[in-house]
């Protein structure tokens, strides 16, 4: 061992610290790959607070692990349903560290059904969902297409969600809010036809038309409401209580 290395394994964690909040975050994250205990220190809370992770089956299997070198207290997770392999691939890592998962950002193709709710079931401390549903119709068993499962996540506040109309979308938010009953910053972007169409033909997005009643229920807990590429017509339904928000 040399004279650097004894410094180095001398030195008190503090001083590291005091070292690698200086540096930006980009040279943060490589320093962080040369040895355990810097990884250890620069993945705290400290550093890594907002930061997202794009899921890969080499990051769940490193986490999943009885030894995690992660001193991370939550994750802000991005999932691509095409870079799951299977579902054995995945749900280790949310059976250890479920609830340390704050935000969920999934892009979901409906190719493992019951995916979604395994996933969900494991989240308890959930605060964020980013839902984006590909493909379809949803096909089998999901958390959100059979009838309302003993599943709430209250703690979550805030959705973001895409569907398509082959996806019944009124059915599928209908059950999005009965897991998630404390919404208060909604974004809903559904895309029956092309935007020119949406705004002016009065039938389209006819399959959207509970989605404007279910919103208005939520009623006052709602902070901010985003309804993008959503019909004028279909507006119409409540112009007092949509016109209460920001365009």
């Amino acid at each position: 061992m040399d004279r650097n290395q004894r410094l180095f394994l001398d030195m008190p964690d503090e001083i590291i610290l005091e070292v690698l909040v200086r540096l930006i975050s980009p040279d943060r994250k490589n320093v962080r790959l040369t040895c355990k205990r810097l990884y250890a220190l620069a993945t705290t809370d400290r550093f890594c607070k907002d930061e997202k992770i794009i899921w890969s089956e080499e990051f769940g299997r490193l986490f999943s692990g009885p030894s995690s070198l992660d001193s991370r207290s939550h994750y802000n997770l991005t999932i691509d349903e095409d870079k799951v392999s299977q579902p054995s691939s995945i749900i280790p890592f949310f059976e250890k560290n479920g609830d340390k998962v704050h935000e969920l950002d999934i892009s979901y193709k409906c190719s493992h059904p019951g995916l979604l709710e395994s996933l969900i079931t494991h989240c308890g401390e959930l605060h964020s969902v980013y839902l984006e549903v590909e493909n379809g119709p949803v096909q089998g068993s999901d958390l959100f297409t059979q009838k309302p499962k003993m599943i709430v996540r209250p703690k979550v506040t805030l959705l973001q969600l895409k569907l398509l109309p082959q996806h019944q979308p009124s059915i599928y938010f209908r059950q999005i809010v009965s897991v998630f009953p404390n919404i208060k910053y909604l974004q809903i972007n559904l895309q029956p036809h092309s935007v020119e169409v949406a705004c002016y033909c009065k039938d389209a997005g006819s399959e959207y038309l509970d989605i404007i009643d279910d919103v208005m229920k939520l009623g006052s807990q709602l902070v901010t409401l985003q309804l993008l590429f959503m019909g004028r017509h279909l507006l119409a339904k409540g112009p007092q209580f949509f016109s209460g928000f920001p365009k």
